[in-house]
């Protein structure tokens, strides 16, 4: 599952933060409203406070002849402009408008967002000027004041409104629902003024397809014409063609020789909904290379398939060409250990002959099941008979695994519809990285239950979550705080942690500590566990090897990131002064004007309960707030957010986009960002292993941060895989692939098959380890409680023979006569059984081999010194000791040999 807190996500959390504790939802215009109680409302001649609303986008400073208003901008105004309001009724909420932006994007079509409001601010020298004073944390009417301190102010705005635009064809439309307003002004034309024509939109349900001839960054003047002759215009920017993809493409992906659009032949309903719905893929052909098939758009035969789906992507931000850039790749850096330079893997593929399928799990929509959006008061007077219904959006790439599934089951049918039509016998080959693990694991073992023919070989799953993912859980609770202050936010939340892929996978969801209170970690209620007591009574795929890729460490190696209570990351920004609350605390404090300074840490260790979050929000009187939550008992003493795990660089983009966030020219801001590592934990060894899962479950009694290595957890049944690889010692970024995991992986597509046969040691003993080993003598060694295995045994010394045993657990070893008796005696054994690679040895510990003519001193005789030698003992079979008396020679002396014992 690939959570990336990116896009929406990440612009909302580096434009400034706010977290709330577990048991309520924080707002900031209530916590404005507390402070401002006692001043009198009634001067006010709007029903709207900008001070009621945290002042991200600084619309009070907006400069139309300067600042460029963009997606981001303008829809950050309308979400304060709703929160500063006192009769919300009036406006669409933000949530339901974004979501009705996506529909209209979805659907090749662009709103142009227009925004006229007259509200009022809290004059920012109201103390000094004596209109209010501050006590006891609140400010006061000024009693006998001859002025009252609200201003009167107006914000014009009007913006094209889309994220992304995939194409570089645009149909702008004028809709009444995305015209806001509380002047009572209608829009009467709008005149987009692009570099090469203008353009002119004639009221309300007026469209005009624009086409743009390259992929680009357009910045235009747009023109507003209202009912009463005036007009609103600033410089806009939308982005077209893919350009505000924040992608790093190192080697630009060819693109897929055909793509199209496939929707599941088998609908179904989420945990959540009201009726089922039909799946819908992207499906994009990259055709073999090895045999001259063209790859020109057309369809062609399919020979040899390889299907890779598309992991977690609920913003639908990557294309299969950016699939295959970001992640398709290896560094061979042990053939050339200076390399640099990415190994294109699907290249090598096609090269092999195999046609690589690549599914983009898209964002799509059914018109059913849809609501009609009532129009709002402030929105623009309506053409006759006008209504608004929104269909059902279904972001495919955060969508339920079982919907996916199914539309993976539709395409595995067409495949090998394909093949038969040839006449083939070819079978599949399915990698599913991340959350795509899930569904193809779920598609093939739903095929077998209903009686369908998967026709797949492999199944290979790249660093999915069988067991759950982790999102640092500090980093769920900061965005779905800030939620009330911030569109990106509030888009963040319900895309990215709300969709129903997150609620399914996430360990530890905000929301189960938000509705239970509990501060033990605890998945999304109704979803997580759910889910996987589906996938448990589901079961695993049988008709298929399965291979597991991982990211994590075998041997219990931690993240190189800071550790269970660390600060994780610390992000305080400086904002020229905005409004009285603001300004009133850079006055009071004499600070440096600091707009949030929020802080997030490492999730604790088993056993221990710490803080993960904590926030200052020195507009609310440096209002301050922790969040605090108990270890996950997975771990055995590391904190879950830093145990061995496919990693995620999670902190680090935040902070990348964060810094590069557009804002109006004239707000001043500052964001100072301390980020000790920029990754954490997010697809755990053991998750993507799915310890526990095999067939003999209780094999083992593993913690997620234990050490492994020295098992074969396949071939004991702890985990279902057949084969599983992945980095020994160290952590790799979350389903990426180093060289070895490549090229065993190209291997195993190829039919090379693996196993995960561990080295381990056993012991030899012998009956009689500590006697004289005499000619002709034999010895028994063995392998105590030996597993099943063939066993191959050596000696080292030559006049040492194996005469019985071998291949078996135990040997008989006869000692030969002969003349090299003094070489090292060392018994080798070596086995493979189906687990385990075996090795041992065994080093005799006696007095050693007897020597059948063995020199026992020294005599002279004649003044001559010879060795005395001790002739024929070999019948001295088992003796420790032999008593030898010497007489004396006439001319001749013994030298220190009489009456010698010898042993």
């Amino acid at each position: 599952m690939k959570t990336h807190l990116t896009g929406a996500l990440a612009t909302a959390l580096l434009f400034f933060s706010y977290l709330g504790n577990s048991q309520t939802t924080f707002s900031y215009a209530d916590k404005a409203d507390a402070i401002l109680q006692n001043v009198t409302k009634s001067y006010m001649n709007t029903d709207v406070l900008f001070d009621r609303a945290f002042p991200a986008s600084r619309f009070d400073g907006f400069d139309p002849f300067s600042d460029t208003v963009d997606y981001e901008y303008i829809s950050q105004v309308y979400h304060e402009l709703y929160q500063a309001s006192y009769d919300r009724t009036k406006f669409i909420d933000p949530t339901t408008m974004n979501n009705m932006v996506e529909w209209e994007n979805i659907r090749g079509r662009v709103p142009i967002m227009v925004l006229d409001y007259r509200y009022n601010q809290l004059d920012p020298h109201s103390v000094q000027n004596g209109l209010l004073n501050y006590s006891n944390g609140q400010f006061h009417d000024v009693p006998g004041r001859s002025i009252h301190p609200f201003l009167s102010k107006r914000i014009q705005l009007a913006a094209p409104l889309t994220q992304k635009v995939k194409s570089t064809q645009v149909t702008f439309v004028i809709l009444p629902h995305f015209i806001s307003r509380n002047t009572g002004l209608d829009v009467q034309q709008v005149k987009l003024e692009l570099p090469f024509q203008t353009y002119f939109l004639n009221g309300p349900l007026d469209s005009v397809t624009v086409s743009f001839s390259s992929a680009d960054i357009i910045s235009f003047y747009i023109t507003v014409n209202l009912s009463d002759g005036s007009q609103i215009r600033n410089l806009c920017s939308i982005a077209v063609g893919g350009a505000n993809h924040a992608a790093r493409v190192n080697n630009e992906a060819p693109p897929p020789c055909r793509a199209e659009f496939i929707q599941s032949d088998y609908a179904w309903q989420g945990y959540d909904e009201s009726q089922p719905y039909k799946g819908m893929f992207e499906v994009n052909y990259y055709f073999r290379t090895n045999d001259g098939t063209e790859c020109n758009g057309l369809a062609q035969s399919i020979k040899r398939p390889v299907i890779l789906i598309d992991g977690f992507d609920p913003t639908d931000k990557r294309t299969a060409q950016r699939l295959y850039d970001e992640f398709l790749y290896y560094i061979d850096d042990v053939t050339f250990p200076s390399q640099t330079e990415r190994v294109d893997i699907v290249r090598e593929m096609r090269a092999l002959g195999y046609d690589v399928i690549i599914v983009n799990i898209t964002t799509y929509f059914h018109t059913s099941g849809g609501q009609i959006i009532p129009l709002p008061t402030n929105a623009n007077t309506p053409p006759p008979g006008y209504t608004y219904t929104m269909g059902k959006l279904i972001r495919g790439g955060g969508d339920y695994v079982e919907r996916n599934a199914r539309t993976l089951a539709t395409l595995i049918n067409q495949i090998n519809a394909n093949l038969a039509a040839q006449g083939s016998t070819e079978k599949l080959v399915i990698v599913g990285p991340s959350m795509g693990g899930q569904i193809s694991r779920y598609a093939l073992k739903w095929m077998e239950n209903n009686g369908m023919d998967h026709n797949c070989r492999l199944w290979v799953s790249n660093d999915s979550n069988h067991e759950g993912a982790v999102l640092p859980i500090g980093e769920q609770f900061v965005i779905d705080a800030m939620a009330s202050m911030l569109n990106g936010a509030d888009i963040a939340r319900e895309r990215q942690l709300n969709c129903p892929a997150a609620k399914q996978f996430l360990i530890d969801h905000y929301l189960y500590h938000k509705q239970t209170g509990d501060l033990n970690a605890g998945g999304a209620p109704g979803f997580f566990n759910q889910y996987y007591q589906m996938m448990d009574n589901l079961g695993w795929p049988q008709n298929v090897r399965k291979i597991a890729m991982i990211s994590g460490a075998e041997n219990g190696t931690p993240l190189n990131t800071p550790q269970a209570g660390e600060l994780a990351m610390n992000m305080n920004a400086a904002l020229g002064r905005s409004g009285l609350l603001f300004s009133w605390w850079c006055d009071f404090t004499n600070s440096n004007c600091r707009l949030f300074d929020v802080s997030m840490f490492t999730a604790p260790a088993p056993g221990n309960t710490g803080k993960v979050a904590e926030i200052t929000i020195p507009l609310l009187f440096d209002y301050k707030k922790t969040w605090n939550v108990a270890g996950s008992p997975l771990t055995r003493g590391h904190s879950l957010e830093a145990v061995q795990s496919g990693f995620y660089w999670g902190y680090k983009e935040l902070g990348d986009i964060g810094n590069s966030m557009p804002l109006p020219r004239k707000v001043r801001r500052a964001i100072q960002l301390n980020i000790p590592a920029g990754y954490h934990a997010h697809q755990p060894t053991a998750s993507t292993l799915a310890f526990r899962k095999g067939p003999n479950p209780s094999a083992f009694n593993f913690k997620w941060d234990d050490d492994v290595t020295p098992y074969n957890l396949a071939c004991e049944g702890y985990i279902p895989f057949d084969y599983y690889y992945g980095p020994t010692t160290f952590n790799v970024k979350h389903d990426s692939l180093f060289y070895y995991q490549a090229k065993i992986l190209l291997e195993e597509i190829q039919g090379i098959t693996h196993h995960n046969r561990k080295p381990r040691t056993v012991e030899v003993e012998s009956t009689d380890m500590n006697g004289l080993w005499c000619p002709n003598d034999t010895k028994r060694f063995f392998v105590p409680n030996a597993p099943g295995a063939g066993f191959t045994w050596e000696v080292s010394n030559p006049a040492l023979q194996i005469v019985s045993g071998q291949g078996s657990h135990e040997i008989f070893v006869r000692y030969n006569q002969t003349s090299y008796p003094y070489q090292p005696l060392v018994v080798k054994v070596g086995g493979s059984g189906s687990c385990y690679d075996y090795s041992g040895s065994a080093r005799y510990q006696g007095a050693g081999l007897v020597d059948p003519d063995m020199a026992v001193g020294k005599f002279r005789y004649n003044g001559i010194t010879e060795d005395l030698m001790l002739n024929e003992v070999n019948t001295v079979y088992d003796a420790t000791t032999a008593t030898v008396t010497f007489g004396s020679s006439s001319g001749s002396a013994m030298v220190g040999m009489q009456n010698l014992s010898y042993t």
